[in-house]
This record gives C-alpha cells, sequence and structure tokens, in this order.
C-alpha cells in the first residue's frame, strides 16, 4: 500500500509539473504574440506617421511654396537614412523647364554636402522668374506614390 500511495504522490507530482509547465508556455506564447501585435502596430503608425507628411500636398492644388517644401522634406528624410529614399518629378513641364533643368539642379543640391530651405527657394525662385507667370504662382498638383512593398512614400510628381 505504500508504494502505491508513492507512486500516486509521484504520479501527482509530474501532472502538477506538467500543469505548470503548459501555463508557462501558454503564458509566453500570450506574450511574444502580444509583443508581435505591439511591434506591427508602432511600425505602421511610423509609416502613417512619415506618410502623412507627404499626404498633406496629396490631390490638391499646392503652390510654388509648397513645392519648395515637399522638395526639401524629401530631401531631408532621404538624409535621415530611415526610409528608402524619396524622389519628386516634376511632369508635364518640359516646356516650362528648357532653361533651367530643375531636376538636373535639384541633383546637383542633393550631391552638396549643405542643403538648405534656403537653397530649395533660391533654386524654385529662379525658376519662377524665368519660366512662370508671376500671377500664376498655384494651380500645381501634386501625387504622392506609395511603394507597395514597403508601404512608404517613395516619389511626389508634380504636374503643372
Amino acid at each position: 500500500m505504500e508504494n502505491a500511495s508513492k507512486a500516486l504522490m509521484i504520479a501527482g507530482a509530474v501532472m502538477l509539473a506538467i500543469l505548470v509547465m503548459t501555463v508557462g508556455v501558454y503564458f509566453s506564447k500570450s506574450i511574444a504574440e502580444h509583443s508581435a501585435e505591439t511591434y506591427k502596430k508602432l511600425e505602421e503608425h511610423k509609416k502613417n506617421e512619415y506618410n502623412q507628411k507627404f499626404f498633406n500636398y496629396d490631390n490638391k492644388d499646392i503652390t510654388i511654396e509648397d513645392i519648395a517644401t515637399l522638395i526639401y522634406l524629401a530631401k531631408s528624410c532621404n538624409d535621415s537614412g530611415d526610409t528608402e529614399r524619396v524622389t519628386v518629378n516634376l511632369k508635364k513641364c518640359k516646356d516650362v523647364f528648357d532653361e533651367i533643368d530643375f531636376n538636373k539642379n535639384i541633383s546637383e543640391l542633393e550631391k552638396a554636402e549643405t542643403f538648405t530651405q534656403e537653397d530649395v527657394n533660391d533654386l524654385v525662385k529662379k525658376w519662377v522668374e524665368k519660366k512662370v507667370n508671376k500671377d500664376n504662382l498655384s494651380g500645381f498638383k501634386c501625387k504622392t506614390i506609395i511603394n507597395m512593398k514597403t508601404g512608404y512614400v517613395n516619389k511626389i510628381e508634380i504636374e503643372v
């Protein structure tokens, strides 16, 4: 009888140990899932916050000043290195940009070690003075394009 009692005690201890391990595994799995979900939400928030900077101008009439702001914003984001590179393209403007190659000048500014908002403003002012009727400094359309793989804005197209 004594052996049966000891066997029952050992079986009870084993069952209790299995129960404790099961609860431990359940909680660790639950914590891991919660951590993954929290990380996913933080990443989504980061993307939304980043993209919103550009979405403020998306599908809206923008001015010359807005164009300068977008170019500087893209440059700042590119310099941070947190996300992929953002490019700014000017579309349907070939006749407007024949004297000042705006995209070329932007590329030259991007190569410079220092690139300030004033540099962009000066470039945009030169462009306005040369090619755009001074009474018509608005009416440009902005379109933001998101990279479907990363979820981040990677291109801004500005149309006249």
